[in-house]
């Protein structure tokens, strides 16, 4: 994918093109875009990265993520400024779940069954 998204730099976009028609590359990345919560997995492969890492290590990576955007504060783009919205709010929502209990955890898993 990198060597895809340098070709694309370079506007070389049939050769881009090839690269990312292959089924494999397709395969994984419908795959990897319906895990994790990026749509444009192609461009930011970090994102990988962070699915498979632990909650504690996807809050340090999601937090230096968000320090390199906010570094480039004059270069960002309107994808770059939603990337970093969403994953401000990603890291928020996992450091909510962790401060919860297991017994908090448990209750609200038992209260939301009972509902049914």
């Amino acid at each position: 994918m990198e060597l895809a998204n340098s070709l694309e730099k370079k506007n070389q976009l049939k050769e881009s093109f090839a690269i990312r028609s292959e089924p494999v590359n397709q395969f994984l990345t419908s795959l990897f875009r319906n895990k994790t919560e990026e749509v444009q997995i192609e461009k930011y492969p970090q994102e990988i990265k962070i699915y498979f890492a632990k909650d504690k290590e996807k809050i340090e990576l999601m937090k230096c993520e968000i320090d390199k955007l906010s570094d480039s504060n004059q270069n960002l783009s309107s994808q770059d400024y939603r990337r970093k919205i969403n994953l401000t709010k990603r890291k928020e929502r996992i450091s909510k779940e962790q401060k919860k209990t297991l017994i908090g955890r448990y209750l609200i898993y038992t209260t939301n069954n009972e509902r049914l």
